[in-house]
């Protein structure tokens, strides 16, 4: 037997493997730390409204940011305040 013989199993072959996900459905991985009875109350939630855990953390990541993005906003807008004079 030759050391130099190519081998014609295995690899990368067409059509092999699973189709790639459009880009719109593409996610990234992260890592949180959250305490094991907290976590539990999160799959109880996500489960409610029948989705992942990480759709259900992505959801609320997403939506607190707007609302504090909203705060910093409004709070821009509204003209200081003078200390009344008495």
């Amino acid at each position: 037997m030759s050391m130099f013989r190519m081998s014609r199993h295995g690899g990368a072959r067409t059509g092999a493997g699973r189709p790639p996900l459009p880009d719109e459905d593409k996610r990234s991985q992260r890592c949180i730390y959250v305490p094991d009875e907290a976590w539990q109350d999160l799959l109880g939630q996500a489960l409610q409204f029948d989705l992942t855990p990480g759709e259900y953390v992505e959801h609320l990541v997403v939506a607190e940011s707007g609302r504090r993005a909203r705060e910093v906003f409004e709070a821009a807008r509204q003209p200081a305040q003078q200390p009344s004079r008495q």
